[in-house]
């Protein structure tokens, strides 16, 4: 399913009234008999129904007004609040107003809203894609009194106040029972706290241009299918072997972070990869040693006996990637300088493909184009704290703007990128693919060091790095969402998550 962008959403809009040769008020004219067909869907079985419809000023509100006149020739009960008097009502909009105004149907104003509990349903068609800024005081209001009211409310196009780019309210939104979204869904609706706010979603197409015949602006948005994972994951042949299964190498652990490496390979050796070789200091090569059976420890030597590789470990560690398939360096190694020295070097001269995570990231913050340097395969799995590393913007900066700066980021970026959220993102050159699995649950302490070895195991068996970090992401995401009806979302822990990861395997595998 393609998502879009506010800016590829006034692309497409364009291009369709240039191909149609028809104008903004036709549309809207499709958009209003859209709004009442589902209407008549969900309200069938209602002699009476009676609705309110609350209108901007904009387009949005103009395909309220439509979806009025739609309605008012069915001699359906409608009245409808238009925020903002006569005067304010844009163009198209206004055409539709005075329709309805002609008509009869019955209209109020203002700031204030009257909403008795005796509605069916309440459409929202007050703000649309287009919001850049904060809602005011006065919509403010209004939309709070929309959602404690006890009446169902359909959006139109996108919940008012919901931020298209972040999928945040702005700093309040429409908290809709269902959205009839036009031409394509939008991309804040699936990310964050936009599946809440929105509720159901319809997509109505009304005759928008094909999306493939648009050369759009930024990165190209869709969500995952699931049919990848049933056509690349199958049952193995039987004539394969733990060599052939794969043989990975992970670069990972340091003195009190001994776990995230034990994560790792376990979560590598569920997902089916052959053999694991896990390096380790060999100052804690003992009680390392404890927490692992089936995985190979290579102990190496331990500079000064502080726990953490350096990169005097070089040599050894790549006289031992040579029979690897792919390599894994970052979990746990810790943020010495000696330790970024060797996570430099190993990521330049490792020829295999390979996941960059966690502390391997941390060498370069705000000097990414240096691992555009690297010749061969990389995925990299920033949780939103790396990934402001890695830009140089906070957080937050990154969240609130997120389709632009990422679509900045990708083009100064030329690997893979997977983006640690819910739902992840995916990104490679144009592309970026919203994950449909995980859930809150995967919010604990070593999660991300099992979707580093789920992903390293799937390229360890021959994937690409975009089909790798697609599955992986989904194949963990989808073990956590089994948990759920046993452990809820607190009760996860990351161990639990690798427990699972063969019953979401074993289920393609026999499909």
């Amino acid at each position: 399913m393609r998502l879009l962008t506010p800016e590829q959403v006034y692309k497409i809009d364009k291009l369709t009234l240039d191909a149609t040769k028809k104008s903004v008020k036709n549309l809207m004219g499709k958009a209003g008999i859209e709004i009442k067909r589902l209407l008549m869907d969900i309200l069938s079985g209602n002699d009476n129904p009676k609705i309110l419809i609350v209108c901007g000023k904009g387009n949005n509100g103009g395909d309220g007004w439509s979806a009025a006149w739609e309605l008012i020739k069915k001699n359906i009960a409608i009245s409808v609040h238009s925020i903002y008097d006569e005067k304010y009502i844009k163009r198209d909009a206004y055409y539709f107003y005075k329709r309805c105004k002609k008509r009869g149907i019955h209209i109020s104003f203002g700031e204030e809203i009257y909403l008795p509990d005796d509605y069916d349903i309440i459409i929202d068609a007050i703000l649309g894609v287009g919001l850049n800024r904060p809602t005011d005081r006065i919509l403010s209001r209004i939309i709070k009194k929309i959602n404690k009211s006890k009446v169902k409310v359909l959006s139109v196009d996108i919940p008012s106040g919901l931020s298209s780019i972040s999928g945040l309210p702005t700093p309040t939104a429409i908290k809709a029972n269902i959205t009839i979204t036009f031409g394509y869904p939008k991309l804040g609706m699936f990310l964050r706290k936009g599946p809440r706010y929105c509720g159901k979603i319809v997509v109505s197409k009304i005759g928008t241009v094909k999306f493939a015949k648009i050369l759009n602006p930024g990165v190209s948005w869709k969500r995952f299918n699931e049919l990848k994972v049933k056509k690349i994951i199958k049952k193995p042949d039987n004539e394969i072997n733990k060599y052939s299964a794969g043989k990975v190498l992970i670069i990972a652990g340091s003195k009190g972070m001994i776990g995230s490496s034990v994560l790792s390979t376990y979560a590598a050796l569920r997902t089916g990869v052959g053999i694991t070789i896990t390096t380790i200091p060999e100052s804690l090569y003992f009680p390392a040693s404890n927490s692992m059976s089936e995985g190979i420890y290579l102990p190496l030597k331990d500079k000064q006996h502080l726990g953490v590789l350096s990169d005097e470990n070089y040599d050894e560690i790549m006289s031992n990637i040579n029979g690897c398939n792919a390599a894994l360096i970052g979990p746990g190694l810790g943020r010495r300088s000696i330790t970024s020295l060797l996570i430099k070097k190993l990521v330049q001269d490792i020829e295999k493909p390979l996941v960059l995570d966690a502390d391997g990231l941390f060498p370069f913050y705000e000097k990414v184009e240096i691992l555009n340097k690297r010749k061969y395969p990389l995925v990299i799995t920033p949780h939103f704290g790396e990934l402001a590393g890695l830009i140089g913007l906070s957080s937050s900066k990154i969240i609130n703007d997120y389709s632009r700066i990422m679509s900045d980021f990708m083009q100064k970026f030329n690997k893979t990128c997977l983006v640690k959220q819910i739902p992840t993102c995916v990104f490679d050159n144009n592309s970026a693919v919203l994950g449909i699995s995980g859930n809150p649950g995967l919010a604990t302490a070593g999660s991300g060091d099992v979707l580093s070895g789920v992903i390293l195991a799937l390229l360890g068996q021959g994937m690409d790095t975009m089909d790798a970090a697609q599955i992986g992401a989904h194949i963990h995401g989808k073990a956590s969402d089994m948990l759920i009806p046993k452990l809820g979302y607190r009760g996860q822990i990351a161990s639990d998550v690798i427990c699972n990861l063969p019953n979401v395997i074993k289920s393609y595998e026999q499909s």
